[in-house]
């Protein structure tokens, strides 16, 4: 359980998207991953907050990749709640 919360930890910390759209939207963005220096995908959700907010990390199956939809209902409920989210 430590390997997974450090490896949470590290991708949190290395998001640098190339475009962040603040609002009620998912959006795709690109980030530059420091395990290769590739670019990677992923869904993003950026609520309009003047505070800091949780970050809530859904990672897809084995099989599926970051346009998986299986996580829908964790996507809606993080923008309910103002929530950012990033899958």
């Amino acid at each position: 359980m430590r390997f997974v919360s450090a490896l949470i930890l590290l991708a949190i910390t290395t998001i640098v998207p190339d475009r962040v759209v603040h609002g009620d939207d998912v959006t795709e963005i690109r980030y530059l991953s420091s395990a290769d220096n590739s670019q990677q995908s992923a869904m993003f959700y950026n609520p309009s907050a003047s505070d800091a907010v949780p970050l809530v990390v859904a990672l897809h199956t084995w099989s599926g990749d970051y346009k998986q939809d299986s996580h829908k209902a964790i996507q809606q409920w993080c923008i309910q709640k103002g929530w950012a989210y990033i899958h």
